[in-house]
């Protein structure tokens, strides 16, 4: 659950300023502004005023520019609302695999019960950081729920790691053979919950 903001937290907010992600990935555009206008603040007052501009044109753009500000924020809006709604599909869906292999643990074996749960965690981890950035510890942390060589491939493939994962998950539950009330249906429910996360 993220964490809800009230008006009282404004002074601890500001502490964490510093320390801002965003503020980060930003600062070199802020800075780059800064400067900038600073540099046609002191050619204006020190070396040549910059002729003043009439209102007419400024007051023409504002409701131009107030419409474009509503359709950006509401277009970027309805984009975090998709991706929510896509990640809570997904989190449902890991969910629901996990019951599923806790269900049947004693009838396909802990070992795949457990190697099926640590590939749906990898999974997890991979898509958050293949859609947001990278860590190293986030990396180490999925290598480590990888078996060597799914750990090995893992490392050598591509653009989209997430599918390689999702794909050695799908491979897991197909192998997975009809044991006592595991049976094939519960397979192909299994993988079909995978191909719809992926």
């Amino acid at each position: 659950q993220a964490m809800r903001y009230k008006s009282s937290d404004w002074l601890r907010i500001l502490a964490e300023l510093p320390y801002s992600e965003t503020l980060h990935r930003i600062a070199s555009v802020l800075l780059t502004s800064v400067i900038w206008s600073s540099l046609v603040m002191v050619f204006h007052l020190y070396v040549h005023p910059i002729p003043t501009v009439q209102y007419t044109g400024p007051e023409l753009l504002k409701s131009a520019m107030g419409y474009l500000l509503v359709f950006r924020t509401n277009a970027a809006y309805n984009r975090f609302w998709e991706g929510r709604r896509i990640w809570q599909k997904i989190v449902d869906q890991s969910r629901t695999i996990s019951r599923y292999c806790v269900l049947y643990k004693d009838t396909i074996g802990p070992s795949r019960c457990v190697h099926i749960l640590r590939l749906v965690r990898a999974f997890c981890l991979s898509l958050k950081q293949h859609v947001s950035t990278y860590s190293d510890r986030d990396t180490l942390l999925i290598a480590s729920l990888l078996t060597e060589d799914e750990r090995d491939r893992f490392f050598r493939w591509g653009a989209c790691r997430p599918l390689f994962i999702a794909q050695a998950l799908e491979d897991v539950l197909h192998d997975t053979p009809d044991i006592g009330i595991y049976t094939g249906d519960d397979r192909l429910r299994l993988l079909d919950l995978a191909r719809d996360m992926a």
